[in-house]
């Protein structure tokens, strides 16, 4: 499909989120609490990469909070000046800082970076999926390169609403699919081949 239909998707999905009341988000935290303790039991994962959630996103902070609970290494990402996405691990209690997209970042570390094959679990942000795990995200690429780079063994996971599952998300060649989607109310959408 064309650039033209991942743009208009992105702008109504982005505004249907943009209306969300304070408890669907605070609904969506519990999920991630829910998935957290379902990713510790079920994998037993040693490197966790999570976005922080903004605004109205499917919140990660549950999420975040029982994986660190679970003394699992839990690494944020950052945009870097060559304008790559890295991920640094996150410290419990310490600062994070505003990115250039305005999202808040742990501080760049080289001693804190976690590589591409380094890590377990993916949680993976989207503003739409679909039921083949296609993704929808912001337009920059920054997941689809940093998935391309990761362990074939690696589990992805994209969290979403109810109303970011659609029938057929817009994809490129260069978009990667997920393993898995976490929605707020059904659990786990899985491909079945």
């Amino acid at each position: 499909m064309s650039k033209i239909d991942k743009k208009s998707t992105r702008q109504q999905l982005l505004e249907k989120r943009r209306l969300l009341s304070a408890q669907q988000v605070i609904a969506s935290d519990q999920s991630g609490i829910k998935l957290g303790h379902n990713l510790v039991a079920a994998y037993s994962p040693k490197n966790v990469a999570v976005y922080w959630s903004v605004g109205n996103e499917f919140s990660t902070r549950g999420l975040i909070h029982v994986l660190l609970e679970a003394n699992t290494c839990v690494a944020l990402p950052k945009i870097n000046k060559d304008d790559r996405m890295k991920f640094y691990q996150f410290e419990s209690g310490k600062k994070l800082l505003l990115g250039s997209l305005k999202i808040p970042e742990p501080p760049e570390n080289d001693s804190l970076e976690l590589k591409p094959e380094e890590f377990d679990l993916i949680i993976v942000p989207g503003v739409a999926f679909d039921r083949q795990l296609n993704r929808l995200g912001m337009g920059k690429g920054y997941y689809d390169r940093f998935l391309i780079e990761i362990s074939p063994f690696a589990i992805t996971i994209g969290l979403a609403y109810e109303f970011q599952i659609l029938p057929v998300v817009p994809v490129d060649a260069t978009d990667v699919p997920l393993k898995k989607i976490w929605t707020v109310n059904d659990g786990f959408i899985e491909r079945r081949d």
